[in-house]
């Protein structure tokens, strides 16, 4: 777990490492900006990423806080069990982020929540930049989708931008799963999601 606060720089590298929760409930990487701090990232070439009861790869900025980074050539993202999305991105009020997730296996069979990678940018004016390439991506049987972006949270007075670079994955859509799903969640015609080679 790594939080940067007020106006604070951080900055991470996680390389080869094996992040297990084993039979334990817990998070594998939880990576957090708040307040008007920024913090840069590499999550790269670990075996392993698993979680139980939590996400395996967290990313959240809050506030005015800006994250930015890569989570790419990751053999082996997955919940073990329990709630918890291998991969999630989430962003919310005035704060911003940029991620890269490439390469990677990203698993949530066994879990309980209803996508793999999922992203979303929420209340105030919240922003989202999100390349997801060449990774191969799996969700349990009766989830929503493998990936998953997600404009707003239907909340009054929301107007937040996700965007998407999604290319060249290869995500299985189990049984009532999508492979893909977009969602614009508004109110009042004020949140936008905007994909890499779409027009309006």
């Amino acid at each position: 777990f790594r939080f940067s606060l007020d106006d604070s720089v951080l900055n991470l590298d996680v390389t080869g490492s094996t992040i297990d929760a084993q039979a334990d409930i817990g998070t594998g990487l939880d990576l957090n900006a708040s307040n008007t701090s920024t913090y840069s990232f590499n999550v790269l070439n670990n075996p392993t990423i698993q979680s139980r009861g939590g996400a395996a790869v967290n990313l959240t900025s809050f506030d005015g806080g800006h994250l930015e980074g890569r989570v790419n050539n990751n053999p082996n993202i997955q919940v073990l069990g329990g709630a918890g999305i291998p991969v999630r991105l989430v962003a919310q009020e005035t704060s911003s982020m940029v991620v890269e997730i490439n390469g990677n296996t990203v698993s949530n069979v066994n879990g309980t929540e209803d996508t793999a990678i999922d992203v979303q940018s929420r209340f105030q004016t919240a922003r989202v930049d999100a390349t997801i390439t060449n990774n191969n991506v799996t969700v349990e049987s009766t989830g929503v989708a493998d990936i998953n972006l997600i404009s707003g949270s239907s909340t009054a007075g929301e107007s937040n931008i996700t965007c998407g670079d999604v290319a060249n994955n290869t995500a299985h859509g189990n049984a009532a799963a999508r492979a893909f799903r977009i969602r614009v969640s508004d109110l009042s015609n004020t949140n936008r999601l905007f994909l890499e080679g779409f027009v309006e």
